[in-house]
């Protein structure tokens, strides 16, 4: 995981940061696995890995449904909120009544499979497909449902030149589309209709080149995108397309034993954009074998979506959103340490960051039922993590990380409303805390039980709109303000292990506590059902013969 704009070899419009999800490969001849999930009204799951190495093939094939039920969630108390207007004076606002949300279900399906080959001690290469379907239940009085489908599918082959040089070249493929489902057409006697208002197409090829020794490690790459997106929000349903290309270069150099340099830049040619460079440099230092310190700078760089280009929709004539070809890129500048001490048992961690955006890509209102994107300068980030992890020597495992984030986000409004006010969404403060415990009853039979919690913050979060009087027509700007509660939300998780026998039963309880939000229908947060039971069973089929 690469915090921030940092990474080189990854792309640099990934603002917050990214994750490299290495997926499993299968290590034994022949390996089987079945899992179970089931908590009741509360969805069940289900899947299948199958995994098989032989004479230089490895192939792994996993299948996964679950399902879940559509739910509504109702709030504890009338929804209450403040309006604000120019001259400071304040409004409590409350809803008439309670009201209720309501979460759709969904039926999903996925299948991928991976096959790879060694053909020599030089060259390999894998081929991957998978497939992903989330039907949704009959929605506008029973005659449509929606369906979401994903078709990915791609390659890549690694040759080694020498033990000190290596080329990756990689192709991916992946097509996300979205479908109404008429299962009973007007006036054709039965025979299914089907439109598809949404798919977006997406095809990356890469060549990296990485260079090894003693004390270096080159890469050097380049990488082609293209992006296909025909959309219900585009004007007339259109479709629109763009391509960027793009070159970097990293090096890492271990200077000293406990010194390590990581510098890199990455030019970026995203379509109707001019090139663009990001620099990034991080250094490892380790003055103590049990103590290692880090800081890092980057810059990020988005280019537009096609959505937030193009986009011209109308909300049922409620609001009416719309892109904005005079778009700028978004930028970004990014400066954070850390220190990690470790002493026998005991793990420290400590970080801090800083994130400031330029031509930062949000909405601004345009009159009372128009909204636009638009580029803002006014948006920055600083953040502190405090992380404690404790094993003791009868296998108990206590862990709590705390989070500052200072997210700073100004109002797009006009006079008192333009400087006053952070309209940021997120939670100052937040904790993560649990504690796990494993016990070996004997060598056939293992116990867990694992607690984890999570509690954030009390905060307020400011909407700006413009509001028209639907008297006189004239449109005044205010202010609104949402109050959150503070959120704790713990689960404990219990397991038996039957090792040799390669069975795993367990049961989870989610929201211990049964916390519930007073308003389940405010934005920003999702709401929750309140306590839930899980049973979950997994067996390595190999491992029972």
């Amino acid at each position: 995981m690469v915090r921030g704009a940092a990474s080189t070899l990854y792309d640099s419009n990934a603002q917050g940061g990214v994750i490299n999800i290495i997926t499993r490969k299968a290590k034994r001849p022949v390996s089987f696995s079945l899992t179970g999930r089931y908590a009741g009204k509360n969805g069940e799951k289900y899947g299948a890995n199958l995994g098989i190495r032989q004479k230089g093939w490895t192939s792994f094939t996993n299948w996964g449904w679950r399902s879940r039920e559509s739910f509504v969630v109702p709030d504890v108390s009338k929804y209450a909120y403040e309006q604000i207007s120019p001259d400071g004076s304040v409004k409590q606002i409350e809803e008439s009544q309670a009201d209720t949300l309501q979460i759709k279900g969904y039926t999903v399906n996925t299948v991928s499979q991976r096959l790879g080959y060694q053909f020599n001690e030089r060259l390999s290469a894998e081929v991957k497909g998978s497939f992903y379907s989330n039907r949704q239940p009959l929605v506008r009085g029973g005659k449509r449902y929606d369906r979401y489908n994903d078709v990915a599918w791609g390659a890549n082959v690694k040759y080694l030149l020498s033990p000190q040089h290596r080329f990756d070249l990689s192709y991916l493929n992946d097509t996300y589309t979205k479908t109404y489902n008429y299962p009973y057409a007007e006036g054709t006697a039965g025979d299914p209709k089907s439109i598809t208002p949404y798919r977006n197409h997406q095809q990356t090829a890469r060549l990296n080149y990485t260079l090894l020794t003693d004390k270096h490690t080159v890469s050097l790459g380049a990488e082609m995108s293209n992006d296909y997106l025909k959309h219900y929000m585009l004007k007339d349903s259109g479709a629109v397309s763009g391509t960027q290309w793009s070159v970097y270069g990293q090096e890492e150099w271990h200077i000293h034993p406990q010194l390590n340099l990581v510098a890199g830049v990455r030019l970026d040619k995203p379509w109707r954009y001019s090139a663009h460079f990001t620099p990034k440099v991080s250094l490892l230092y380790r003055p103590l074998d049990n103590l290692t310190l880090r800081a890092n700078y980057s810059h990020g760089y988005r280019p537009p979506t096609l959505k937030e280009v193009y986009q011209d929709f109308n909300m049922m004539n409620v609001m009416h959103v719309v892109g904005n070809p005079n778009l700028r890129p978004e930028t970004s500048e990014q400066i954070s340490f850390s220190a990690e001490y470790e002493w026998n048992r005991l793990n420290l961690s400590a970080s801090v960051f800083h994130n400031r955006y330029r031509y930062y890509i949000g909405y601004e209102s345009v009159s009372a039922d128009t909204i636009r994107y638009a580029n803002f300068d006014d948006r920055k980030t600083t953040g502190v993590e405090v992380s404690a992890r404790y094993t003791t020597t009868y296998g108990l495992h206590v862990r709590a990380t705390y989070n500052y984030i200072k997210d700073y986000q100004m109002s797009n409004g006009h006079g008192r409303f333009a400087q006053s006010y952070n309209t940021s969404d997120v939670r100052p403060h937040s904790l993560t805390f649990g504690a796990a415990y494993h016990y070996v009853v004997s060598k056939s039979l293992t116990a867990t039980a694992d607690f984890n919690g999570h509690w954030g913050c009390a905060f307020s979060q400011y909407d700006y709109r413009l509001l028209r009087n639907s008297q006189t027509g004239v449109e005044l700007p205010v202010m609104y303000r949402y109050r959150f509660d503070a959120r704790t939300f713990c689960s404990l998780n219990l397991g038996v292990q039957l090792p040799k026998r390669g069975i795993t039963v367990g049961l989870l309880i989610d929201n211990l506590f049964d916390y519930r939000d007073r308003a389940a229908t405010a934005s920003v947060q999702l709401p929750d059902v309140g306590r839930t039971f899980v049973g979950t069973i997994k067996i390595d089929v190999d491992k029972l013969f």
